[in-house]
């Protein structure tokens, strides 16, 4: 397989920033059919969110 990563991905992803609550960005995860999100500030990349560290997330606030 020899194609090119730029002939594969998505030119124009869903992003969101880091001020969205962990809700809301399960909710355009869900409503998107995603797993992960790409999570910009000032247009540059400054992490990926996916729906398990939101999983993570909610299960270390409520235990059990």
């Amino acid at each position: 397989m020899n194609s090119q990563i730029k002939t594969d991905m998505t030119a124009h992803p869903m992003t969101i920033t880091g001020r969205l609550s962990l809700s809301d960005a399960q909710e355009v995860m869900r409503s998107w059919g995603m797993r992960h999100l790409p999570v910009v500030e000032n247009e540059k990349l400054v992490g990926v969110i996916t729906d398990r560290d939101i999983l993570r997330a909610f299960s270390l606030k409520h235990p059990g």
